[in-house]
């Protein structure tokens, strides 16, 4: 059973596109990966917590993915 630790490929944006950033994944890469609930799914994003406020850190399973990620919002 796949968990977050599994998707090898990282990074971290700020709040602004979010929501957007998130409506692209799931119509690029299909369904987000939630610990509860929908569990094949290639990518996830989290809020990083107080600690960093406004950034949501993105975890991919495929290489692929995390370059198209990045190339369109970073």
């Amino acid at each position: 059973m796949k968990t977050a630790r599994d998707f090898p490929y990282q990074t971290v944006t700020d709040r602004t596109n979010h929501g957007k950033a998130a409506e692209w994944c799931k119509e690029k890469f299909g369904p987000r990966w939630e610990a509860i609930g929908y569990r094949e799914g290639t990518w996830c994003t989290f809020w990083q917590g107080r600690g960093v406020p406004g950034s949501y850190e993105w975890f991919f399973l495929n290489e692929q993915d995390y370059l198209m990620f990045t190339l369109k919002w970073l």
